[in-house]
């Protein structure tokens, strides 16, 4: 895999994806955490096939939780 995949396409940092490190998806630190729905994420971004990281994820659950609050 080429560099692209290793970044995270919203903060532009590594991602630390296992796959793209040429690991087992068992190995990535993304099948140890809850996403948020697709629908907090751009299309553009979906559309690069690239994973974020975790720390940009984690934001994205954070924004989520607070809209949810919000409505409520």
């Amino acid at each position: 895999m080429d560099d692209e995949t290793k970044q995270c396409p919203i903060c532009h940092g590594t991602n630390a994806c296992a796959v793209a490190n040429q690991q087992s998806i068992d190995d990535c630190w993304c099948q140890q955490v809850a996403f948020p729905p697709k629908v907090m994420v751009d299309e553009k971004v979906l559309s690069l096939g690239t994973c974020v990281c975790q720390r940009c994820m984690l934001a994205l659950a954070v924004e989520y939780d607070i809209a949810i609050k919000r409505v409520d």
